[in-house]
């Protein structure tokens, strides 16, 4: 086996365990959802399981430039879920440790720590659009491993 096709092997085993926790937390967000937390939060949640899942499997097929279409709406879920925390109406409580020692921080460092996630990953999906559109014209291309060529530039014969 090459290393080329044991990484394909990882990378469509990865993505085969993404999209599975993905459609579990999907399942629960909407079947079961927690009353702090609206369902499409928590399918927002899934979904970057979920389109991890689908860039991963892109990859393994070769489409790595198809691949940066989920990679874009997993980015956008993730500035949702960090706007929502940040900026959405209600109480929120987050937890955290350092160096082991537990602490709650108050609720607007909480919301000024995933509200600024949220503005940094919401320019990260801007970014990544503006590369999409600029250079989009081959997303759906299969994508080719450059071929070895002689000194000249010329296909080996």
């Amino acid at each position: 086996m090459t290393a080329s096709e044991a990484d394909r092997r990882q990378r469509l085993g990865a993505a085969l365990v993404c999209i599975l926790v993905g459609g579990f937390l999907g399942y629960a967000a909407w079947t079961r959802p927690d009353p702090g937390i609206p369902p499409a939060v928590g399918v927002l949640a899934a979904l970057v399981f979920g389109l991890a899942g689908a860039a991963l499997f892109l990859q393994a097929l070769g489409y790595t430039r198809t691949a940066i279409l989920p990679i874009f709406l997993l980015v956008t879920a993730m500035t949702g879920i960090g706007a929502w925390i940040g900026f959405g109406s209600g109480h929120r409580q987050c937890r955290g440790s350092l160096s082991g020692l537990p602490f709650v921080p108050s609720e607007l460092a909480c919301r000024a720590v995933f509200g600024g996630g949220a503005l940094l990953t919401g320019v990260i999906a801007l970014l990544i659009l503006r590369s999409m559109v600029k250079g989009g014209s081959n997303l759906a291309s299969k994508d080719h491993a450059a071929e070895p060529t002689r000194d000249d530039g010329h296909e080996p014969s």
